[in-house]
């Protein structure tokens, strides 16, 4: 089964707020310019790099730094190792941080590492359990691993949640995977 990425991983675009589903695409090819909201905004420039960098070495032990060194190393250069390393190091830093497990999630399904992939959804979510993206990213994780009607919970987990904090696009989306794995 082919899976459309509408919510997943190397993030070209992010919607609305950082906790927000983010519009992504397979590495290596272009999105869909339809499918891109007006509203949608450039996610970790490669441009800033240097600035963080600078934070880092001026601060060692900003978590912070770490994690938006490793979104601009996953979603601006596809170094998905070099990004983990950068999320390991955040985490290790501040264990509470839902969004670096469910980053680095994203940088091990890349990789095809669906086993750490899924256990750090799983964290994301016991650290978060309103956040949606970790379920979308999750479901796209059991899909993968064949668990169909797992991936179906995780949408609709997702949705539920999209849809109380207002963002029905994200809602629509997961309804429509729904009504296609069912």
């Amino acid at each position: 089964m082919k899976v459309k990425f509408l919510l997943n991983t190397i993030a070209i675009i992010s919607i609305a707020a950082i906790n927000s589903p983010i519009l992504a695409v397979n590495p290596g090819q272009t999105p869909d310019s339809s499918l891109i909201p007006a509203n949608a905004v450039a996610h970790y420039d490669i441009d800033e790099l240097e600035g963080v960098e600078k934070r880092i070495r001026a601060n060692p032990n900003d978590a912070d730094a770490y994690l938006h060194r490793a979104m601009i190393r996953s979603h601006s250069q596809e170094d998905f190792a070099g990004a983990i390393e950068d999320f390991n190091k955040a985490i290790q830093l501040d264990p509470n941080q839902a969004e670096a497990f469910n980053y680095r999630g994203t940088s091990y399904f890349w990789l095809k590492d669906y086993q750490k992939a899924m256990a750090d959804y799983n964290q994301a979510i016991r650290l978060d359990p309103n956040l949606a993206i970790a379920y979308y990213n999750r479901a796209y994780v059991r899909l993968e691993m064949g668990d169909k009607q797992g991936a179906i919970a995780d949408f609709r987990q997702g949705a539920t949640l999209s849809k109380k904090e207002g963002d029905m696009m994200s809602y629509d989306q997961a309804q429509q995977m729904i009504q296609d794995l069912q």
